[in-house]
């Protein structure tokens, strides 16, 4: 079963970008010598935008997106467990606990597509039946350490 990242899915995209934006604004091409040479006109609104495309992304410290609980209790010795086990099962995905308080929570993943999510969370159920799907917020770190 094949599962893209989040850090695949914005390399996709910002690859997609650029090679939409070098199609469109190609305009001579020039057969020199069985030679190719591209001439690239970008006018400043262009310029502009995507400048401001790289700045916005750029200052983006979170995305939003979904994870799996799979365990939350009050026991961190239980949560310990539980994580050590699930990172066996599961070693494709990211997994981390995080303090609630009072209650100690295992999620995994990390997800921006929402049918990605429900068909891991369908696999995972297999294994941890009370897993449960939540929304929260991707920090940029997180996709880079990956």
């Amino acid at each position: 079963m094949s599962r893209r990242t989040i850090k695949e899915k914005l390399y996709m995209k910002k690859n997609i970008f650029k090679v939409l934006i070098c199609i469109v604004f190609i305009s001579t091409i020039d057969m020199v010598n069985g030679q190719s040479n591209i001439i690239l006109n970008e006018s400043p609104a262009i310029q502009r935008l995507n400048s401001y495309f790289l700045e916005y992304n750029l200052r983006r410290n979170e995305f939003p997106g979904w994870r799996i609980q799979v365990f939350a209790s009050t026991d961190r010795k239980e949560m310990e467990n539980t994580l050590a086990r699930f990172r066996s099962s599961f070693p494709g995905y990211y997994a981390k606990w995080t303090l609630n308080d009072p209650y100690y929570q295992v999620r995994a993943g990390m997800f921006t597509d929402y049918s990605e999510a429900m068909k891991a969370l369908q696999d995972i159920r297999k294994t941890f039946r009370s897993s449960t799907l939540i929304t929260d917020r991707i920090r940029r770190e997180e996709i880079l350490n990956l």
